[in-house]
């Protein structure tokens, strides 16, 4: 929101700036534990020590993020160091929702079970990614991740014919957007992730529809990689063959990219890696604004004021990072 809604007042600024400091000296000795747990976590797994040890260290270390990230949370934007000013009244939220396309939302619902058909063939390939290191769960079908890139292709014809595909290292893929508004020269690209690969299912009996059915009932689209991680790689595509159906002079203000791995659930190693390391020769260190981690529904909160008022959303997910 513009103008006064966001305005902070000079008392704020000082509550605020008070108890950030505290809140990051608090983060840093969660950061600092949970570092520690994370790595005695390690050192029980690779020498196979008393499993009920290793459980209950990960669950612990789970439990001190959750209260930290809820803590932070609950601090910036409910209590003791909230913005009031920041803070949508009811009114403000009514206009949010005023400014909805409408249409587009219409629009969509009514495709809902285009969108259901689409990700259940997706769910359909088994685009099984095996540990390497364990070859008697099963090796890795590549054949399988190219059924993948077939299906995808023909049902965003759009996306194919305005936005660029490379592959990468044979079975990962990168869209580039390229944007030609003027202010594209001064603005970095997004990019939007997520990945190709499942993990297996090595119990098919237990599930209550088979994994790779992609069966469709009058609520859910069942199978393997439903919600990690083919509806993230469905829903982006979806989005921009959306887009491209309805404007198809669409121009988006700064280029956009798609990365899609083949192989995250045993490290991205083969995936992940190569498409940075295509990133870097192509764009350079630094090169995006701001990147969409792929991810599921881990952790749902939800913050209210004394009038139930919807404060914050957060959906968290695990996430590598790789400093050289």
């Amino acid at each position: 929101m513009g103008g006064k809604d966001c305005q902070c007042t000079a008392e704020a600024d000082k509550v605020t700036n008070t108890t950030r400091f505290d809140q990051v000296a608090f983060l840093r000795v969660v950061i600092f534990t949970t570092l520690c747990l994370t790595l005695l976590n390690g050192i029980f797994y690779f020498v196979k020590y008393d499993y009920y040890i290793n459980t209950h260290l990960i669950t612990f270390s789970n439990v001190i993020i959750i209260l930290a990230i809820i803590t932070t949370c609950r601090s910036l934007f409910v209590g003791t160091c909230c913005l009031p000013d920041l803070q949508m009244t009811p009114e403000a939220i009514q206009e949010v929702i005023a400014q909805r396309d409408h249409k587009a939302q219409q629009r969509i619902l009514g495709l809902q079970n285009k969108y259901a058909k689409t990700l259940s063939k997706a769910l359909q390939i088994p685009t099984i990614s095996y540990d390497p290191h364990d070859p008697e769960l099963g090796t890795i079908d590549y054949t399988q991740l190219k059924r993948l890139h077939i299906m995808i292709e023909e049902s965003f014809p759009k996306v194919h014919k305005v936005l660029t595909r490379t592959v990468i290292n044979e079975h990962s893929l990168v869209y580039h957007w390229k944007s030609t508004h003027p202010a594209s020269k001064e603005l970095k690209p997004y990019c939007l992730t997520a990945h190709l690969d499942v993990v297996p299912a090595p119990e098919p009996e237990k599930w209550t529809h088979p994994p790779f059915s992609g069966h469709i009932d009058h609520e859910h689209v069942w199978g393997r990689g439903a919600i990690d991680d083919k509806q993230n790689v469905l829903a982006i595509l979806e989005a921009i063959e959306d887009i491209l159906t309805h404007d198809a002079d669409f121009v988006p203000i700064r280029d956009i990219y798609l990365a899609f791995g083949q192989d995250e659930e045993i490290g991205g190693f083969h995936g992940a890696k190569y498409i940075a390391d295509h990133f870097m020769e192509t764009l350079g260190p630094n090169a995006f604004e701001f990147v969409l981690m792929r991810g599921y529904l881990l952790l749902m909160v939800w913050f209210q004021d004394i009038k139930n008022q919807l404060r914050l959303f957060v959906l968290l997910k695990k996430v590598r990072l790789v400093l050289s």
